[in-house]
């Protein structure tokens, strides 16, 4: 279990076919095991984009073309950062009309643990019907809440509450870089806690015995 591994683990050594390939920190070395392992030769990771699609299914009812990462700019970026404003760009394609459609994104651990997940509908209120046609659909994170590392996305295109009509369960590797949110010295990282979530610690207050008992 590669959780365990990183969980239990400071220091892992990854062998391939006898050999070496790999040794350092648990949670680098199992990052690059799962990606090498499981997202190569299902993703198409090309420049500027998380994933790219080299050939078109002629049977495809709908496909996924593209996935792009954009920053709070809009530009195309290569990973994400904890907190940061960020956004997917999903270019499909659909071979038949459908009155409901729905885009789906999740981002899950490698070890296809779900941790965010959102879709056009149900899950929001944006409906529309397509056509035969290319379409171009974003969806904004105003906060990423991922902490450092490196996650699966997981891409499905849908008639809401019917079937999925396109799914990939690892299309792209989502990157999380590294930031000090707390300004601690300690920036979170996967290897010691997954979600990042906005708080704040108050001083302690020192408390008079006779204020405070036990009941």
């Amino acid at each position: 279990n590669m959780a365990a591994i990183q969980k239990l683990c400071t220091r892992a050594a990854w062998l391939e076919q006898g050999r070496l390939a790999r040794v350092g920190d648990a949670a680098t070395v199992v990052a690059d095991y799962v990606h090498a392992s499981q997202l190569d030769g299902q993703t198409n990771e090309v420049e500027g984009y998380l994933y790219r699609s080299t050939a078109s299914d002629p049977n495809a009812r709908a496909e996924l073309v593209a996935l792009e990462l954009l920053d709070a700019g809009g530009n195309t970026v290569s990973s994400a950062r904890t907190w940061g404003a960020t956004a997917f760009r999903l270019t499909f394609d659909v071979s038949e009309a459908q009155r409901s459609f729905a885009a789906v994104i999740s981002l899950a651990t490698n070890d296809g643990v779900v941790l965010v997940l959102t879709s056009t509908t149900p899950d929001h209120d944006v409906f529309f019907g397509v056509e035969p046609g290319r379409y171009v659909v974003v969806c904004e994170f105003d906060c990423l809440p991922l902490a450092a590392g490196d996650y699966r996305v997981v891409i499905g295109l849908a008639v809401p509450r019917q079937e999925y009509l396109w799914r990939n369960d690892a299309v792209a590797r989502l990157r999380v870089e590294s930031v000090d949110i707390f300004d601690s010295g300690l920036p979170p990282k996967n290897d010691r806690y997954l979600v990042a979530t906005p708080h704040r610690w108050n001083r302690p207050v020192a408390v008079k015995s006779t204020d405070h008992e036990l009941i």
